[in-house]
């Protein structure tokens, strides 16, 4: 039996009819796990690499339900797969019937899991495991319920996570602060701004072209866009609307700020999204990009100023931050990157910034608010940088009334599986898992240190993500899934239940279809005693032994901030550090001219995943037709080497030169598989053997030979390259196991110094020339330069030829380590016959000659 083993897997996939973009991209990462498979199977590792199907959330319902209704697209989706729509009996029979269908489409492609180890979600095995996990989190006190802010579908009432959105886009709740501006007697304007910049408002802007309409919210009167409105009915209770408000009834009116006493005027701006907070912007021109260019506009206009009766000093710009160095800041960094300008100059004037007390004092001067802003700046502002005045304002005017926080998707609009745009709800006697935790977050930054990242800065992203955690809802009411063991009725959501499935591989072909008690996983996973052990439970707990931990996850980009992040809490309150992932590789999307894979062909698709593009790259397909056709090419190229004839004779310098390639390019290939490097790989197995295969037929034909027997073990060599990225056509020329083959750098040299000639010779062809080559002396000079630099001792280079100092800097790595076995006038003897014959030369002669090392010259002949 095998002393190491490799456990890999990939991101199960849904068992749903995906869109292509999404289906391409877990395609690439499932054919990329499956090449590090047959890797490690090839160098003679125990391997597992399993794959199993997610069933649980909402994705596979609300498809089945679109289906039931005769949905055009739905139905289309189902026809194109050679589903017959109406013989689909529930979500679980549609679930079943595409799992098929994606264990059809991996085989195509030659991906090969061990579907032994299998599973779906809705196993009841696998639901008795998660059941544990969550008694386990609720047990360590990492489950709570209480009051949060969450995504909410508001027309299934429930919760939604990113596998419940169409597209699988991640909902980012963020909060809108709102000023009350008082507009008439208890009817306000709850306007957005930064609150430490609650000074330097201007005027509040108001999309005339939108709906808005009149609430009561607890007693306070307030004018909110229609969208807002509907929004906050969902996070606080007694909202009730009165009634549509005409927004140019509004303009022109003034509205007070509640921290300065100020009048400011209403005013008409198309640049607020009534779609976003409450529909109402306070402006601060000073301190807000858009509130700028908002306030350009508009002065633009005189006609405008004098139709509502305003002067341009009434809303000029009130500059109450400051950042020391820079005059400007605002105008430089909307030059620099305007998309990016207004995130960074918050970011600037919170961290680097400093108020400016003398400016607010005086917007109170000669007011009764005079001695209230001495004692505010004294206290709270004067000695706090702006982002601790933004919590000081925004804590105080909650406190008091004047002010509340509205909480919006902001990278909205998304909609849920059921076409029901997401809002955010504020959820009571919820179940959350508390990722708040600050005790939970370092032991899961402790596991995420145990794991190597390809690319390093997917790291960052999970650790990012980790850091930034917050209270999780985790409980639907709709979908698959497995029900909370200690809440009857409420279901574990898509995402909580799939964080730590990968080690329920390792038991599925034993546990599937049975329920195991929280017991009996306490002594798989944990190793507690559990009274008399049966022998089935030893066996599992010591293959849970032998194969975790996981050695290689590979993932798409998309699940990084989620899936990969609650992971690593997950697998932090459970194991220790140790038991973490040992290598996770992040594979970037796939996008462009996309067909339905199952009608491609599947080895050549196979090859384009995994060469046109490194992984953590976007893969962009221009023409898949065209491209797939150059793959088939190449399949097609390499099968037809396994008919060239050979002949069993003494091997010559080019068969040397095969097998030593053969060995140099199986390191290389080994070295990339090791380094994560799987393009760099494939593209040594695929492009350049075969350059090396053609090149050899060529060279003996050069010599009038016929290839010689050793051709034979060259391509059974690289088959064991060519297993793990195209197996099939491994196979087709050989048994893929690698062969003992030894470099030989004298047969290397002599076909480098052979290429060089060649091509200095090429655009002679027909003529009568003499090759000059550098003498021995030169070459000798080269050498030693080389070695005074590889050993770092300059000063030798001091008393050499500049030129050659400088050839020797210049000198690729190939050929730095050949120039030892390289003697140019006795190459170019050896090879001038060969040389003249292929090129057409009329008359080839060879002579020493003032040139330099490597670099010969060729002169024509009378």
């Amino acid at each position: 039996m095998p002393e190491q083993k490799f456990f890999v897997t990939a991101a199960f996939p849904y068992a749903l009819p995906f869109d292509l973009e999404d289906l391409y991209t877990r395609l690439r990462s499932f054919v990329i796990a499956d090449a590090y498979a047959k890797y490690n199977l090839s160098l003679g590792k125990e391997v597992l690499f399993p794959m199993g199907f997610h069933y649980s959330g909402t994705p596979i319902v609300s498809f089945f339900e679109e289906v039931k209704k005769g949905n055009e697209e739905a139905v289309k989706k189902l026809k194109s797969l050679g589903v017959d729509p109406t013989q689909v009996e529930s979500p679980k029979h549609l679930a079943d019937i595409m799992a098929e269908k994606i264990r059809e489409l991996l085989e195509k492609l030659q991906v090969e899991p061990d579907w032994s180890h299998s599973f779906n979600t809705e196993d009841p095995g696998y639901k008795s495991f998660v059941r544990w996990i969550f008694l386990k989190l609720k047990e360590k006190g990492l489950v709570e319920k209480g009051i949060y802010p969450v995504p909410w579908d508001p027309v299934e009432e429930m919760p939604i996570s990113h596998h419940d959105t169409q597209g699988f886009k991640l909902p980012k709740i963020g909060q809108f602060y709102l000023l009350l501006f008082e507009v008439s007697p208890n009817t306000y304007l709850p306007a957005a701004l930064r609150p430490e910049t609650a000074f330097a408002v201007t005027n509040i802007w108001i999309n005339p072209k939108s709906k808005y309409v009149l609430i009561d919210m607890n007693g306070k009167r307030m004018i909110v866009s229609e969208k807002a409105a509907f929004k906050l009915r969902h996070q606080i209770e007694g909202v009730v609307e009165l009634g549509e408000v005409s927004p140019t009834e509004l303009l022109g009116k003034r509205a007070l700020n509640p921290i300065t006493l100020e009048r400011v005027p209403v005013l008409p701006s198309s640049h607020v999204d009534p779609n976003k907070g409450s529909g109402l912007v306070a402006s601060t021109p000073a301190h807000n990009v858009q509130d700028y260019l908002a306030l350009k506009e508009f002065l633009s206009s005189p006609t405008l100023l004098e139709s509502f009766g305003i002067e341009e000093k009434e809303i000029k710009p009130k500059k109450v931050i400051e950042v020391p160095g820079e005059e400007d800041l605002l105008e430089k960094l909307l030059k620099e990157d305007p998309k990016e300008a207004n995130r960074r100059l918050t970011l600037i004037e919170r961290n680097k910034g400093r108020m400016i007390c003398e400016e607010i004092l005086k917007l109170a001067k000669g007011t009764e608010r005079e001695d209230f802003f001495k004692g505010l700046l004294k206290v709270a502002i004067c000695d706090h940088k702006p982002g601790e005045v933004a919590e000081i304002v925004k804590n105080a005017t909650i406190f008091s009334g004047i002010a509340f926080v509205m909480y919006d998707i902001i990278n909205g609009p998304i909609y849920s599986r059921f076409g029901n745009e997401v809002v955010v709800k504020i959820l009571k006697d919820q179940w959350f898992l508390n990722y708040d935790n600050d005790k939970w977050k370092e032991e899961a930054l402790e596991a995420l240190g145990m794991t190597e990242f390809w690319p390093r800065d997917a790291k960052k992203v999970v650790a990012e993500s980790i850091r930034t955690a917050r209270k999780r809802a985790f409980t639907v009411t709709r979908g698959m899934g497995t029900e909370l063991p200690w809440e009857r009725g409420a279901i574990i959501d898509s995402l909580s239940d799939s964080t730590l499935y990968y080690m329920y591989y390792i038991f599925a072909p034993k546990v599937n279809g049975k329920e195991l008690s929280p017991e009996e996983w306490d002594y798989l996973i944990l190793g507690k005693g559990m009274g008399e052990i049966p022998e089935e439970l030893k066996e599992l707990r010591r293959e849970f032994i032998k194969w975790m931990p996981l050695d290689m996850r590979i993932v798409h980009e998309g699940l990084l901030r989620s899936h990969v992040a609650y992971m690593y809490f997950h697998q932090a309150a459970l194991l220790p550090p140790t038991q973490s992932p040992k290598r996770l590789i992040s594979t970037g999307p796939v996008e462009g001219d996309l067909r339905d894979p199952w009608k491609v062909n599947g080895e050549a698709l196979r090859l384009l995943l995994l060469t046109k593009a490194k992984p953590s790259s976007k893969l962009t397909i221009e023409k898949l037709e065209d491209e797939l056709n150059s793959m088939n090419r190449m399949i097609n190229q390499i099968k037809n080497l396994k008919g060239i004839e050979t002949e069993e004779r003494e091997m010559t310098l080019v068969d040397q030169w095969l097998l030593s390639e053969l060995a140099k390019q199986g390191e290389r290939f080994r070295f990339h598989m090791e380094q994560n490097q799987v393009r760099e790989a494939a593209l040594i197995a695929v492009n350049k053997m075969l350059d090396i295969a053609f090149r050899y037929l060529s060279r003996v034909a050069d010599e009038g030979l016929k290839p010689s027997n050793v051709f034979k073990d060259f391509l059974e060599g690289w088959s064991a390259m060519l297993y793990p990225i195209m197996p099939k056509l491994a196979k087709e020329i050989g048994t893929g196991k690698w062969v003992e083959a030894e470099r030989n750098l004298e047969a290397e040299a002599a076909e480098a110094y052979f290429d060089i000639l060649y091509q200095t010779l090429k655009p002679y062809r027909g003529k009568r020339v003499t090759l000059v080559v550098a003498p021995y002396e030169k070459m000798k000079a080269l050498r030693d330069a080389l070695e005074a630099i590889d050993e770092g001792v300059w000063e030798d280079l001091e008393d050499m030829p500049k030129e050659i100092v400088d050839e020797a800097f210049k000198l690729g790595s190939d050929l730095r380590e050949l120039v030892n076995y390289i003697n140019e006038e006795e190459l170019a003897r050896r090879f001038a016959e060969v040389l003249k014959n292929k090129l057409g030369l009329e008359e080839l002669k060879v002579e020493v000659g003032d040139t330099l090392p490597l670099k010969p010259l060729v002169k024509e002949n009378q």
